[in-house]
């Protein structure tokens, strides 16, 4: 009886043990590779997307004009040139370990909240299981500011602000340079 016993343990610790080994084996071989491949294209979709997000913005900074004529609803691809960056219709593909990804934008609403110097972008990065996109909004920042170097001051009118302050008012615009120009943030 005592043999039968040791024997039925043996054969019990044997299945556990054999349990413990599949189990592991499933894990290594299908669900870790799952998650490092998964890990990758969240890699590469947070590339993709930074890269297009970063370029529009530059585009928005310099030549807001160039978004004003995108149509919407239209998929837009950036392409690299020498002196900055084309906008074209169509996907941007990549290939990485012999799975195409592709990347483009759209332009959601091009007079975002009643404003023409605002747009909603959305940039889409596809992988071989999913779409992802983000969002953005896109705002003319270019601003000038005129610079007066010469004033007149105007003899005729003191406007007095308390008692013992005058302000001068100045009445002549001549002498207006708009050669500079300021950015603002």
């Amino acid at each position: 009886m005592k043999i039968k016993a040791q024997f039925l343990i043996e054969v019990l610790i044997g299945v556990v043990v054999l349990i413990i080994l599949a189990v592991s084996l499933f894990l290594i071989f299908t669900i870790i590779p799952r998650a490092i491949r998964y890990s990758e294209d969240s890699l590469i979709v947070f590339n993709l997307s930074s890269n297009y997000i970063n370029i529009l913005n530059g585009i928005a900074r310099e030549n807001f004009i160039m978004l004003d004529m995108l149509t919407k609803d239209t998929d837009y691809k950036l392409e690299s040139t020498t002196t900055g960056y084309l906008i074209k219709e169509g996907r941007e593909y990549y290939n990485y370990l012999g799975d195409n990804y592709a990347v483009w934008f759209r332009v959601i609403d091009p007079i975002f909240e009643n404003d023409p110097a605002k747009k909603l972008i959305e940039v889409y990065v596809q992988t071989p299981s999913y779409i992802y996109s983000s969002p953005l909004i896109l705002t003319n920042l270019k601003e000038f500011v005129f610079f007066q170097d010469e004033w007149i001051v105007a003899t005729s009118s003191v406007i007095y602000v308390t008692p013992t302050t005058t302000i001068n008012q100045y009445y002549s615009t001549s002498g207006v340079n708009t050669d500079g120009e300021i950015y603002l943030p």
